[in-house]
């Protein structure tokens, strides 16, 4: 079945917000070790925030991403269940 490319991006953007949801509520319980490093240690990237002055307008651009083992595990799991149904 086709589905809308909206869809596939709601459902990507989901379920990476579930998987950090539960990736930051899950790292308190789990002690600290090679696993906990793997499923709950945050990477950040991005573009630096930075400022545009031009006089009359003023505009501030970046983005940053923090990813973790959890939101990449429930991403594949959504696109491979998305694929599957």
């Amino acid at each position: 079945m086709r589905r809308s490319i909206g869809l596939i991006i709601l459902i990507i953007v989901v379920s990476a917000v579930l998987g950090s949801a539960l990736s930051y509520v899950l790292s308190g319980v789990f002690p600290t070790g090679p696993v906990s490093n793997l499923f709950f240690k945050v990477l950040q990237f991005g573009i630096p925030q930075f400022t545009l002055n031009l006089g009359f307008l003023t505009l501030t651009f970046g983005i940053s991403l923090a990813i973790t083992g959890l939101t990449v595990l429930f991403v594949i799991l959504a696109l491979i269940l998305l694929n599957r149904f």
